[in-house]
């Protein structure tokens, strides 16, 4: 929200306003007039501003909000320098200055930090402090900070979509009122959002509104920005003429305010203006003059309008190279944007489900207060039935005494009536309402999951597709990578659905305990050593098949790795899995942060983590280690917590080991029968693995051609299987690269198979390789892979029937070429 690279579109104009926020009360009038000085000059020069605060020290009389008024700002001119670390510092040893006094100043640090907070994209953080922060300014009637704060909390609702609330809490901060530069910003504000509603003639109004207010102040560079958005409508509705006045007066107090940002959003604007007009040469001039120099693959979400009025200037015009560039830097930003609106509303929904929450917590404890005033009547029932006793002793006061008792105990009787009437009644609510959350969870996940599947299916058949360019490729990756996060965690909203309901069920049948370990192992172990992590893996002492869920075993332990790898910045994981007394337990240790003692049982509490920095900081929904022990008492055992903050932490899953035999149809396979696969996607590395999984001794994957030829050493290995195309997608020198593999099969023995399309040739080289030309069906490949394909070598003959192993090249960008090789035919 402060910088150009993170600014919506449409002039959105709110950080200038919240330079001039009402100081704290502090008595030091020196001290007073230097910080009013230094907030304005924050926004116009915070480099100067930061020097000149660390300066103010000395007028301070070093009380706690006059140290944490000098921290606010310099956490607000770093801020607004860029230095968002440095900033975030100094907003939290203000906040711990002033913590618990409620001042106004800090009220100021957590709107700052929810301005940081929101420049990183963290919606759900930056909604709590300004909401925090409003809350603050209430307390002390603070009614323009409040009007501030609520414009804040409006950017958020506008980033996310949510246009109507947007409109709402820009109005409530109109009604509160104040100088005329913060109600021409948001007047401003409101008419950009009903632009982006399509309700321009409303916005005209707003904008008019906006520009009425501006004229009361010296802010050049804000009127020119209010002019460029009046004319934006004016176009809009098709008055040109009005446009053009318009943008004439924006563009002539933007060269003399010296902002070549608005100059260049103005000069856009006119030119669309002057295409409408049919001044064609005019126009084209215009656009080619603001985009000179500019890279168009690099601009911000800032310049959308720019691209927009391009691409029109130049589709009018006739030169369809330049609007087509246009066009795709459009398309570029409107996805940017897309993606920042789904990810602040994801965000929203997030606040709001908590909030839900919250009010449930609320209704136990109305319903635990009830309780205890339920009690208490008891109680006092039972003292005066003992009053009434004593009194017995004394005919003369016996019948006052009777008469009260029996009065007071008809009461209470029917006090205690109601108040139990009123339990049943809390709790018949109470129990709806959890009912009524678990059936939203689970349907909206179901009808989340139904599209998500849709889409990932679409991706992946995309990707599958050869004649697709690098870059789309590279932006469905993306998306593809975005929907398995999201599939991720619909299937754990799932799963909490279905152990609330006690609906969660395991499907038990014959497992191989060391297989599954390897399988998750494999999944981690490039991402801890990219993080200069060790990674243990210690599972020889396992029986070979047991009676297990493999599915929901293999989840416990993905939940687990992903949490050590999340919480462990240096030192190692080690995942040990041992049989012992019918026992089977799977530990998974991290050197990461550790839980404190206190709330390690909290952590496998629904929406739960060790403490709130730890979700800022590390993110996640808390719902991972709850699924895990759900899961883990489904199959008959427990996860037990060592831990200590420092020092890292142990997970161990206990199970029962009930044996068995091994299931029909698995296939026995020789010693020693490894498959080397070159592949990166984890998605085609699972297709590989299903597809030649029950017919070798082990699958291990390389990371590149160098780690393939170095394998080439390690044991007496078969052949090599070269997938030329493949290889052609990731490597910037294939030829060099499949030469260099070529030379080191021939030196370790072994033939060389290159799987080429029919028209591709390999040159001089092919005369050192057998090649198979593609189509090939995915039978004939696996049998020609195994060696048990008798035919001549230059019609399918990959590799001779003796050796010990295989190592195999296969290269693609997303989907394996194996996988694909099944859906030809022969």
């Amino acid at each position: 929200m402060r910088r150009p690279a993170l600014a919506l579109p449409a002039f959105l104009i709110l950080a200038v306003v919240a330079s001039a926020a009402p100081l704290p009360a502090v008595a030091n009038p020196q001290f007073d007039r230097r910080v009013a000085e230094l907030r304005a000059k924050a926004v116009s020069d915070p480099e100067t501003a930061l020097r000149e605060s660390i300066a103010l020290e000395r007028l301070a009389r070093r009380s706690p909000a006059e140290s944490a008024t000098i921290q606010w700002l310099r956490a607000e001119s770093n801020a607004r320098l860029g230095r968002d670390d440095v900033a975030r510092r100094l907003v939290e040893q203000g906040l711990d200055t002033v913590r618990g006094q409620r001042t106004a100043i800090e009220g100021d640090l957590l709107r700052t930090r929810g301005d940081i907070a929101t420049d990183a994209g963290d919606v759900a953080s930056a909604l709590g402090d300004y909401q925090a922060a409003h809350h603050i300014y209430v307390a002390h009637g603070n009614a323009r900070s409040r009007a501030l704060a609520l414009t804040s909390i409006a950017s958020l609702y506008r980033q996310g979509g949510d246009f109507e609330s947007a409109l709402r809490y820009l109005g409530e901060a109109a009604d509160i009122g104040g100088d005329p530069t913060l109600m021409a910003s948001i007047y401003n504000n409101r008419g950009n959002v009903l632009s982006e509603m399509g309700r321009d003639r409303q916005a005209l109004r707003d904008f008019q509104r906006a520009q009425t207010f501006v004229g009361r102040t010296d802010n050049s560079m804000f009127a020119a920005r209010i002019w460029g958005n009046l004319a934006r409508s004016q176009v809009a509705i098709g008055d040109f003429a009005a446009a053009w006045t318009s943008v004439s007066r924006g563009i002539a107090i933007a060269r003399r305010g010296d902002s070549p940002q608005a100059l260049g959003a103005l000069q856009s604007i006119s030119a669309r203006i002057a295409m409408e007009r049919g001044d064609r040469a005019r126009a084209v001039a215009l656009i080619d003059r603001i985009f000179a120099g500019v890279d168009l693959k690099r601009t911000s979400l800032a310049e959308r309008d720019n691209h927009r009025n391009a691409y029109v200037v130049y589709a009018a015009a006739g030169d369809t190279a330049k609007a087509l560039a246009h066009l795709e830097a459009l398309n570029r930003l409107d996805d940017q944007a897309t993606q920042v609106a789904t990810s602040a509303k994801t965000a929203l929904m997030s606040a709001r489900f908590d909030f839900q929450n919250q009010e449930l917590r609320i209704a136990g404890l109305k319903q635990a207060e009830l309780r205890r005033n339920v009690a208490f009547e008891r109680s006092r029932a039972r003292f005066e039935r003992i009053l009434f006793g004593i009194g017995a002793g004394a005919v003369a006061v016996v019948i006052a005494l009777l008469g009260f008792g029996v009065f007071t105990l008809r009461r209470s009787r029917d006090e205690v009536r109601a108040a139990n009437t009123e339990l049943e009644h809390s709790n018949d609510a109470l129990g709806r309402a959890l009912a009524a959350k678990t059936e939203f969870l689970a349907t909206t996940s179901h009808e989340i999951r139904t599209p998500l599947n849709g889409i990932l299916g679409m991706t992946q058949v995309m990707l599958a597709d050869g004649s697709l360019p690098p870059v789309a490729r590279d932006r469905l990756s993306v998306v593809q990578g975005a929907g398995l996060a999201m599939r991720a965690l619909v299937d754990d909203i799932l799963d909490v659905a279905k152990m609330t309901t006690g609906k969660l069920a395991v499907a038990i049948e014959p497992t191989d305990p060391a297989a599954v370990l390897r399988d998750v192992a494999r999944l981690w172990h490039a991402q801890a050593e990219e993080r200069g992590l060790t990674f243990a893996l210690d599972i020889a002492d396992l029986p070979p098949w047991i009676e297990s869920d493999p599915g929901r075993l293999r989840q416990i332990v993905y939940n687990l790795l992903s949490n050590a790898l999340k919480f462990t910045a240096d030192g190692g994981i080690a995942l040990r899995a041992s049989a012992l007394d019918g026992r089977l337990r799977i530990a998974v240790a991290d050197t990461g942060i550790g839980v404190p003692e206190d709330r390690q049982q909290d952590i496998f509490e629904s929406f739960r983590q060790a403490d709130t920095s730890t979700t800022r900081r590390y993110g996640g929904t808390g719902l991972g280690l709850t699924i895990c022990r759900n899961l883990a008492q489904a199959l008959g055992g427990d996860i037990l917590l060592d831990s200590a903050v420092g020092r890292g932490s142990t997970f161990t899953l206990d199970l029962p080991i009930v044996e068995v035999a091994a299931p029909a149809g698995a296939t026995e396979v020789a010693e020693g029968e490894e498959l080397i696969v070159i592949e990166p996607n984890p998605i085609a590395r699972g297709k590989i693995r299903g597809l030649l999984g029950g017919r070798v001794a082990g699958i291990r994957f390389a990371d590149g051609v160098g780690d393939l030829i170095a394998a080439f050493g390690t044991g007496s290995h078969r052949c090599v299987l070269i997938d030329l195309p493949g290889l052609a997608t990731i490597s910037a020198t294939p030829v060099e690269d499949l030469r260099a593999i070529a030379t080191a099969a021939q030196a370790a023995g072994m033939t060389a198979i290159v799987l080429a399309a029919p028209d591709q040739s390999i040159g001089e080289d092919e005369l050192f390789f057998t090649v198979l030309r593609k189509p090939v069906s995915g039978t004939k490949l696996i049998s020609t892979v195994l060696g048990s394909v008798d035919t001549a070598p230059r019609d399918g003959l990959l590799c001779p029937a003796q050796g010990r192993a295989i190592a195999t090249l296969h290269m693609s960008d997303i989907v394996a070429p194996v996988p694909a090789a099944l859906r030809q035919a022969s």
